[in-house]
């Protein structure tokens, strides 16, 4: 004997679907730096600074946080050398507000010291 199924519909709602994919971006190639971004911004929030994560539309070029005004680009890659590389194309720095000023650029503190020199020989 056959039976026939039901048809069964689920509703999931747009807020789960957010979490999810928020929840799937820490297991992505780029996942730490998403991890860093999450963390920084709970410890600026805890600290009393008027913190917002802005990087969730993925706009090309944007800022990933503001934190007190700043438009912060947070980049953690392997070492201090691919950090501030990461920020740079064609030898210009990517990162410019709207008013085509230089956002600042957030690094591991154990690249702090090597990324702030790297990025003076850049400039």
């Amino acid at each position: 004997m056959i039976r026939k199924r039901k048809k069964t519909c689920i509703i999931v709602k747009n807020e789960t679907i957010a979490h999810n994919d928020k929840l799937l971006r820490f297991n992505g190639r780029q996942g730490h730096g998403y991890a860093a971004e999450q963390g920084n911004n709970l410890y600026d929030t805890i600290n009393g600074r008027n913190a917002e994560i802005l990087g969730d539309d993925n706009a090309k070029n944007g800022p990933d946080r503001i934190v007190d005004g700043q438009l912060i680009q947070t980049k953690y890659c392997q070492n201090a050398n691919l950090s501030v590389n990461s920020g740079f194309k064609n030898g210009k720095y990517r990162y410019l507000d709207s008013n085509g000023n230089p956002m600042q650029l957030e690094v591991p503190s154990d690249q702090y010291d090597g990324s702030y020199s790297n990025y003076g020989r850049k400039n």
